[in-house]
């Protein structure tokens, strides 16, 4: 399969897609070069580019990857010695991905771009301005 710059079509997510002949479909190329180079991506598993440019792809750029470490290479997370880390959008602290410092999908992704502090912090101030509110407008002596 070549990698041409012409060849196929780029979606609006930036992937190349192109028509595969064996199959009669349209297929991602990333996908098609790494199953003609390694064989069938386990059921699971996603092509990941390691330079992080969709249509560079080069099997050298290609590296398989669970679908929560996909999500984590693409959400800003780290890993350093076998422990991922993640910056909060808040506090801009990075914090190891654990149940202590933040609140996780069933899939095992953070689900807030926010530390577990942050996020406390703003569902109570969120909390504290809607009783407020309710307060202003149950009393009219309270506006």
């Amino acid at each position: 399969m070549s990698t041409s710059k012409t060849a196929g079509t780029i979606t609006e997510h930036g992937y190349r897609r192109v028509f595969e002949r064996t199959t009669g479909r349209r297929r991602f190329e990333h996908a098609v070069i790494w199953e003609a180079a390694r064989g069938p991506i386990p059921e699971g598993m996603q092509i990941h580019h390691i330079n992080g440019i969709k249509t560079d792809n080069r099997i050298e750029n290609l590296e398989i990857v669970d679908a929560v470490t996909h999500k984590r290479l693409h959400s800003g997370c780290v890993l350093v010695d076998g422990v991922w880390w993640k910056t909060c959008g808040v506090c801009k602290n990075q914090k190891p991905i654990d149940g202590n410092h933040w609140y996780f999908s069933p899939e095992g992704w953070p689900l807030y771009n926010r530390c577990r502090p942050c996020h406390v912090k703003i569902v109570v101030q969120g909390k504290k301005i809607r009783k407020l509110r309710e307060k202003s407008l149950l009393s009219p002596s309270l506006r």
